[in-house]
C-alpha cells in the first residue's frame, strides 16, 4: 500500500450506533465522517492535508493519502463532526520502509476521554482502546503527535517507552511537540515541534527533553465533566439512548477496568460474558450477568461465573436488570427506573476486528 512521493494513512476508528452516537437520541446515527490528517516535516513545515466525506464503520478503517515528497514527522488531526468519532489508531506509510503508527494509548494515559475498541492491531494480538473526538465541544476536537516517538505496539521500543513514560508521566503528556490535545479554542495552524538541532536518535530520548527547547505546554482542554451522580440530565440522556455493547469473545477481559475508570471512560453499556459482568456506563456500576439468562450453546465463551446467579443481575435475553423484591423495596422509584433501563440499540462484538 505504500506510494513513493505520498503519504498513506489508515484510521481505524470505532464509529456507528452507540459508540458513535453520543447524543440523547435512541435510534442509530449515520457512520462519524473521518478526521481531517495535516502532515509537517521534521521542521514543523507543512507539507499537506487530506479529508474524506465517508464515514467510518465501527471497527473499519478510511485511508487518506496526503500528496507531497518530504517524509512526515509530525501528525495532526481536527475532528470533522458533532457525531463523536473513537479512534484506535493510525498507522501511516511514506514509502516502502517508512512505517510509522500512533494508538490511543498514550492519550488514554493523559485523561482523554475513552472507550472499547473491537479491533486489534494489524500484525500483532493488541487491542488498544480508543480515545473520543467530536466538534461540538463534549470532547477534544484536535490533536498532534511527532510520530517517530511512538513504536509498534509490542515491541521492544514500545514497551521501554511505556515504562519511561509511567514513571514520568510529565514527558508524555505535558510535551507537546510529542503529543498535544486541543479544543476549539486552542488549535492552532501550525503544530508545536521540537527543534532539528539533533539526531532523531537523540531527540526521542526522554532523557534528553529539554523545556527550553520545547513549545509551551498548554495543558489539556477543559472538557466538559462526562460523568457523576450530580448531573440528572446528562443521565436522563444516557439512559435515553438505549444503547449497550455485548462483547461475546472468548476471554477478554477488561470489564472492571471501564467501569472503574470513573473519570476517563465513555460510552454505551458494556457486557462482557467472558466475565460474565455488566457494567452500567452511567451510574459507573458493576453487576454480573444472570447465569440462567445464557444460553451456552449460543455463547460458548461466557464465563462460568455467573452459575447460580438470578437476582440482581442482568438477564442478557430480556436485556434488563433482573432486582429482587428486597432491592426494589429498598429503592425509590427513580433509581429502580434507572437500573432497570432497557436497550433498543445492542452491537454484538462477537470477533475481533482488524484490516
Amino acid at each position: 500500500m505504500a506510494v513513493v512521493g505520498n503519504t498513506i494513512l489508515n484510521i481505524i476508528g470505532v464509529g456507528i450506533g452507540g459508540i458513535a452516537s453520543i447524543p440523547a437520541l435512541t435510534s442509530f446515527f449515520p457512520p462519524p465522517q473521518v478526521e481531517n490528517v495535516a502532515l509537517f516535516d521534521v521542521n514543523g513545515d507543512f507539507i499537506g492535508k487530506a479529508s474524506s466525506n465517508e464515514g467510518i464503520e465501527a471497527g473499519g478503517f478510511r485511508r487518506l493519502e496526503v500528496p507531497g515528497a518530504k517524509s512526515p514527522v509530525y501528525l495532526k488531526l481536527k475532528a470533522s463532526g458533532h457525531n463523536a468519532v473513537c479512534i484506535a489508531w493510525i498507522h501511516m506509510t511514506a514509502s516502502t520502509t517508512d512505517f510509522r503508527t500512533w494508538n490511543a494509548g498514550p492519550a488514554i494515559s493523559c485523561g482523554v476521554p475513552w472507550y472499547h475498541s473491537p479491533a486489534i492491531f494489524p500484525g500483532s494480538d493488541f487491542e488498544p482502546p480508543c480515545m473520543w473526538m467530536s466538534d461540538d465541544g463534549r470532547f477534544i476536537d484536535g490533536m498532534s503527535a511527532r510520530l517517530l516517538d511512538f513504536s509498534f505496539p509490542g515491541s521492544q521500543d514500545a514497551s521501554a517507552l511505556a515504562q519511561q513514560w509511567e514513571e514520568h508521566p510529565e514527558t508524555l503528556c505535558r510535551a507537546p511537540a510529542r503529543q498535544q490535545f486541543y479544543n476549539s479554542t486552542q488549535m492552532p495552524g501550525c503544530v508545536p515541534f521540537y527543534p532539528p538541532t539533533m539526531p532523531d536518535e537523540q531527540e526521542t530520548e526522554l532523557g534528553n527533553d529539554n523545556p527550553d527547547d520545547e513549545p509551551q505546554d498548554q495543558g489539556l482542554p477543559e472538557i466538559p465533566e462526562l460523568v457523576g451522580t450530580s448531573n440528572r440530565l446528562l443521565r436522563r440522556q444516557f439512559i435515553a439512548r438505549r444503547e449497550a455493547v455485548i462483547e461475546a469473545r472468548k476471554n477478554a477481559k477488561r470489564e472492571g477496568q471501564v467501569c472503574t475508570d470513573n473519570l476517563g471512560s465513555w460510552g454505551p453499556d458494556f457486557i462482557s460474558l467472558s466475565e460474565m459482568l455488566y457494567c452500567d456506563m452511567c451510574e459507573k456500576n458493576l453487576w454480573p450477568v444472570c447465569g440462567d439468562s445464557v444460553d451456552m450453546e449460543e455463547h460458548p465463551e461466557a464465563g462460568m461465573s455467573g452459575q447460580g446467579v438470578t437476582e440482581n443481575c442482568f438477564d442478557l435475553g430480556k436485556r434488563e436488570m433482573r432486582l429482587s423484591t428486597l432491592a426494589v423495596r429498598d429503592l425509590d422509584l427513580r433509581t429502580t427506573a434507572d437500573i432497570r433501563k432497557t436497550w433498543k440499540n445492542v452491537d454484538l462484538w462477537k470477533k475481533k476486528r482488524s484490516i
